[in-house]
């Protein structure tokens, strides 16, 4: 994620500086807050690029369709579109702990 830390610093300091590293805690919070604050817009480039690589690279292949058809139903429930829109709804999800064990 070293293109984050580089693209979204004030963001990071802003809203993310007390999570700690690791597991993904610091880009799902960006996630999260990305959807209510003001973001710079080579921040949001950037978290798109990654995001984007992330639906790509685990997207949502069969194995997480399945074990995660309640949690994507929802997401398809809040207009989260596409492949890409759905991971960040799970990745929502799991960082604030409303995603079942079977999609974490």
């Amino acid at each position: 994620m070293p293109h984050i830390q580089k693209d979204c610093p004030s963001e990071l300091a802003s809203y993310c500086k007390e999570v700690p590293h690791g597991n993904g805690q610091k880009w799902s919070c960006l996630s999260h807050h990305a959807m209510v604050k003001p973001y710079s817009p080579q921040c949001l480039k950037s978290m798109h690029v990654h995001t984007k690589r992330i639906a790509q690279s685990r997207g949502l292949e069969p194995d997480v369709k399945a074990g995660c058809k309640h949690e994507v139903k929802e997401c398809a429930k809040k207009k989260k579109d596409g492949d890409v829109g759905k991971m960040r709804c799970l990745a929502d999800g799991a960082a604030t702990g409303e995603v079942s064990g079977v999609c974490k």
